[in-house]
């Protein structure tokens, strides 16, 4: 009688030892230099000072940067970003100096003088606007569960698996995979997790492991303890995936249709 098929995940093998993070820069004292470190989570770099604008770029937590300016209305930093102007939320970062001791640029850039966003996306009755993404002909990873439809909600449960298939191109040992949960209120898709290395899917029949496999990812992640949880409290939130460069972190592929969560009991 012929046996179901069943799935198991199998972590593809590492080809080098990891490398280990440098040690954490501290953000310069009060009074120096004025500069911003990223508080607590990836966090996205836009061309101007608000969420209309592109994002051109995200930038990791613990990371400093030199402020060469703010908005008129205080709330946005710009610094040097790769050969360009970028600019953050003053509230996702830590500063070294108040606002007021930081000179505002002569010339705001116009939300037109960026590359155009991309189309909004419908999940439900939410419109969403998905992060913008440098990645040319990738795919984006197929989201297996929490699956969409029903909001997913965890209750008391604090840690939650996370899945996803992969039909891309193999990945390099310098590239992940990253989780991303925000509430349907918050302007940013926060990343939840570091990058998850693929793993790879393989099926059984009652004859043994059969050559069919898909290469995917998962991660087991304490929603609760997310940025955009610890932010936004009890709520709906959407979750998602996508293909991320590790060193210099990069948001590189677009990410998965996301899928509603409902985060209501905390444990």
């Amino acid at each position: 009688m012929p046996v179901a098929p069943s799935r198991v995940h199998a972590t593809a093998p590492a080809a080098h030892a990891p490398t280990l993070a440098p040690p954490v820069t501290p953000l310069p004292a009060a009074g120096a230099t004025p500069h911003f470190a990223v508080a607590n989570a990836n966090i996205n770099v836009r061309s101007g000072p608000g969420t209309a604008y592109p994002v051109i770029g995200a930038l990791r937590q613990d990371e400093i940067h030199e402020i060469i300016g703010r908005n008129p209305g205080g709330d946005w930093w710009q610094f040097a970003y790769r050969a360009q102007k970028g600019w953050v939320s003053k509230d996702l970062v830590t500063a070294n100096t108040p606002s007021s001791q930081v000179a505002v640029v002569a010339s705001v850039p116009s939300v037109a003088a960026g590359p155009s966003p991309t189309a909004t996306l419908t999940v439900g009755a939410t419109v969403l606007s998905p992060t913008a993404m440098p990645g040319v002909g990738l795919p984006a990873p197929e989201i297996r569960q929490p699956a969409c439809g029903k909001p997913f909600d965890p209750g008391g449960q604090a840690g939650v698996h996370f899945d996803w298939d992969w039909n891309g191109p193999p990945l390099t040992d310098n590239q992940g995979f990253e989780v991303r949960i925000w509430r349907e209120d918050q302007p940013e898709h926060y990343g939840a997790t570091g990058p998850v290395p693929a793993t790879f899917h393989y099926f059984y029949s009652g004859r043994g492991r059969d050559s069919k496999q898909m290469s995917g990812g998962f991660a087991d992640v304490n929603v609760w303890e997310t940025y955009a949880a610890q932010q936004g409290g009890p709520g709906r939130y959407f979750w998602t995936v996508a293909l991320v460069q590790i060193s210099p972190y990069s948001r590189i592929g677009p990410e998965a249709t996301p899928c509603p969560l409902q985060l209501s009991l905390k444990p």
